[in-house]
């Protein structure tokens, strides 16, 4: 005994002369993502609220459901002197160029301290390493050819770090103050 086959059907639907692209759209006019976009937007506009106290920029997304388009929120912006976040995602106002300048400055200070607290923690680990060598230095520099242009910098490099310890300690460092 065969079963029936079931043949799906369409349905013209009459959609009120809202523009859609499927029945779907007709029937449900946010989809699901979207009203969950709207409610991530709500809380974030809460938050917001929460660390700033009330202020226009919340008030318009908790109103309308969305972000400011770029120049609402470059308005709101100025207002409440903060950079806020718009509709296309980005942040307004746009920065100044000394705004921009000032940025450089910190990023590039940033980076110089990175640079130099990696320097230090490098230095610190190659003279631990080589205070906790237990191999005489006789018997390595007859194996280890390939070290030997570097050794002669580092032993360089820390013979000076070594006059600058002792000067430090005489009170007569060459470093300028």
């Amino acid at each position: 005994m065969s079963q029936p086959t079931h043949r799906p059907s369409l349905r013209l639907i009459d959609n009120r002369g809202v523009e859609a692209n499927s029945a779907a759209e007709i029937a449900h006019p946010k989809s699901v993502l979207q009203l969950d976009d709207v409610q991530a937007i709500k809380m974030e506009a809460r938050a917001f609220e929460a660390r700033h106290g009330k202020n226009p920029y919340s008030d318009f997304i908790l109103s309308r459901g969305r972000r400011p388009d770029q120049n609402e929120a470059a308005g709101m912006g100025r207002m409440m002197n903060l950079r806020l976040r718009a509709a296309d995602g980005s942040l307004q106002p746009k920065l100044t160029k000394a705004e921009k300048a000032a940025w450089r400055r910190f990023y590039r200070q940033k980076t110089e301290t990175r640079q130099r607290h990696s320097e230090l923690r490098r230095l610190r680990d190659a003279v631990r390493d080589l205070a906790a060598a237990s191999i005489s230095p006789v018997e390595l520099s007859r194996e280890i050819d390939a070290i030997r242009e570097h050794a002669i910098i580092a032993l360089d490099y820390l013979s000076r770090f070594v006059e600058e310890l002792r000067s430090d300690e005489a009170g007569k460092s060459t470093r300028p103050t």
